[in-house]
């Protein structure tokens, strides 16, 4: 229809207390408002149910505990939970990747991003190193994940295996 429509409760002509918005883009956000801003706990759905955020919101911004899941596109199947500041990735959380959960990343979150210690479960192991940007980046340990045996120590850079000191 070409406008936002927004059913809940209004406190001196602000959107103020629970409600639902359905914006131009098909985005919607069913929680708390305050002020005319997403504040304290609500669900928001990207267009076309691409992805979908359940958490704590802060001036409109995902901010504090949260959960991400992906339906479509090139995160299908990914979900996120932990926490968020400024609408990112941001403290600790977990990551699962892929339509099954191929791997799994728990740690430190910087920006969006893998930053901070971390352990990243893939392909039958268990990667115990610190992160930079995203990658395995300095001392770390991998294990088998079956058994608990180390398969290496050493060094890590960019997420690719260095060698031993």
């Amino acid at each position: 229809s070409g406008s936002v429509v927004y059913r809940g409760h209004f406190m001196r002509g602000r959107q103020n207390g629970m409600g639902h918005v359905t914006y131009v883009n098909g985005e919607t956000y069913h929680g708390m408002f305050r002020l005319d801003a997403m504040e304290g706990r609500g669900v928001y759905t990207s267009p076309n149910e691409h992805w979908k955020y359940d958490g704590h919101f802060e001036s409109n911004r995902f901010n504090g505990h949260g959960n991400v899941t992906y339906f479509a596109g090139p995160h299908q199947g990914t979900t996120y939970e932990g926490e968020f500041a400024g609408g990112v990735y941001h403290g600790m959380g977990t990551m699962r990747f892929g339509p099954n959960g191929s791997s799994t990343y728990i740690g430190d979150f910087e920006k969006g991003k893998r930053h901070g210690l971390g352990t990243l479960l893939q392909k039958g192991t268990r990667l115990e190193c610190r992160f930079v940007q995203g990658f395995a980046d300095g001392e770390g340990k991998e294990f088998d994940e079956a058994t608990g045996a180390l398969i290496r120590q050493g060094t890590w850079k960019q997420g690719t295996f260095t060698g031993t000191k």
